[in-house]
């Protein structure tokens, strides 16, 4: 091409790059319509005293599966809602990354963006147009676009190394059960942790939880295994709200969650700084309210 230096190629491949990020971005499904609105309590009342500090989003696709024990009210089909859910909170559930209610391990993995990105909850209220054919995956998507247009989000993604855990098998080799390939899969918390049909990235993504620390699994087991973990939380592990656990009380006996992983499932956390995928928010703004 006569005429053209390499200055101006660049800068043309720049801008059809953004074009195309553009495009696909808006080739993504959204909401019909959608309500946002400050969360003026800093908290989830629960009745009876109970109380959820941490925020939650629950959205109801044609193929959602109910939470054991979920101490909200479903959502209805084709909508999600938000409660007192920060931005970094919401992001979390709009892209996947399924780091519990620890705020402190959740601003690890996202990373930079203003304060209020952190501190200040919202309510949201979506609906979706089509709610009878709409899958849980296109509603994370319209969560997503939510994010976009409301809140201008724009991120990029980095590996940084951040202290946390490395799950391992024991040096007495791994206690799991291979599931029957016939069985449901099914995983709960309370009051012991068991596992049906599970790989063992959900045994980690749980100790990340409770522990408040990214753990990176390493046990190089990749089947689905049936599992019951018991033991007795200590003020060592953050409980369902993300605040720490109480010190048990004389009466109560049984092992550490560390000890118990150990000696009933044949696993060992070790403590590493450990290459970890982060998202960094590179600019959003505060919604408008509606």
């Amino acid at each position: 091409m006569r005429g053209v230096n390499k200055a101006s190629l660049t800068s043309v491949v720049i801008v059809m790059s953004l074009v195309m990020c553009v495009k696909a971005q808006d080739s993504r499904p959204k909401f019909e319509v959608a309500s946002i609105k400050p969360n003026a309590q800093g908290f989830i009342d629960l009745g009876g005293g109970g109380r959820l500090l941490s925020g939650q989003t629950r959205c109801h696709a044609t193929d959602s599966r109910a939470i054991p024990a979920d101490p909200l009210p479903a959502a209805a089909l084709g909508r999600c809602y938000v409660r007192n859910g920060t931005l970094k909170e919401i992001i979390n559930t709009a892209y996947g990354l399924r780091f519990g209610p620890a705020r402190s391990v959740l601003n690890q993995m996202i990373a930079s963006g203003p304060s209020w990105a952190e501190t200040d909850s919202f309510d949201i209220e979506a609906k979706a147009e089509d709610a009878a054919a709409t899958t849980s995956q296109q509603m994370l998507e319209m969560l997503q676009s939510l994010l976009t247009e409301r809140f201008r989000l724009k991120f990029h993604k980095e590996t940084r190394d951040l202290s946390g855990y490395v799950l391992l098998v024991a040096p007495n080799g791994s206690k799991l059960k291979e599931a029957a390939p016939d069985e449901q899969q099914s995983f709960s918390a309370a009051p012991a942790v068991r596992g049906q049909r599970v790989p063992v990235t959900t045994i980690g993504n749980f100790l990340s939880q409770r522990f408040g620390r990214v753990v990176i699994n390493k046990t190089a087991l990749t089947g689905l295994y049936d599992f019951t973990l018991t033991w007795t939380p200590d003020e060592t592990e953050l409980g369902p709200n993300g605040l720490p656990m109480s010190r048990p009380s004389a009466d109560q006996s049984g092992p550490s969650l560390i000890t118990a992983l150990r000696e009933q499932l044949g696993l060992r956390l070790e403590t590493q700084k450990v290459p970890t995928e982060v998202l960094v928010i590179d600019s959003v703004q505060r919604p408008s309210e509606n």
